[in-house]
Order: structure tokens, then sequence, then C-alpha cells
């Protein structure tokens, strides 16, 4: 991906974070207990940003592959 599309991923990812928090909220639902760790967690000083990674990862189903090298050094 170029630098805008990446830029542009990541803010539409946490826009489906916000968007899922807000319906949830709005349901009534009550996450996943794995996920409702991780949404704990992203509240401790310092974590959130690797915290919101994680759950990004696991909602999109990356977290298996979440280490995997993407290109090549040339590209």
């Amino acid at each position: 991906m170029t630098v805008r599309e990446t830029l542009d991923f990541s803010t539409w990812c946490q826009d489906v974070l916000a968007e899922l928090v807000r319906r949830e909220k709005l349901q009534a639902i009550t996450p996943v207990q794995d996920i409702e760790i991780l949404m704990k967690a992203a509240t401790i000083e310092g974590q959130r940003s690797s915290i919101v990674t994680d759950y990004i990862l696991k909602l999109l189903g990356l977290d298996l592959c979440a280490n995997t090298m993407v290109g090549e050094g040339m590209k």
C-alpha cells in the first residue's frame, strides 16, 4: 500500500472501532471476554496504541499473521 492508503486504512480502523463501541453501548451488548479484556487494558497509560492495534488485528482476523513481513526491502 502507499503511505496514503496505509493512513487511510488506519483511520478507517479507528472509525470501525469507535462505531463498534457505540453500537455495543446502544444495544447493551457485552463484548466477548478476550475483547473486553483488551478494551479494559487499552485504558492503561502507555499501553493504548499496542492494545488497540492488537484489538484491530483480532477484529480483522489478522492476529495469526501479525508479525509477517509485508513487501520487500526495495518496495
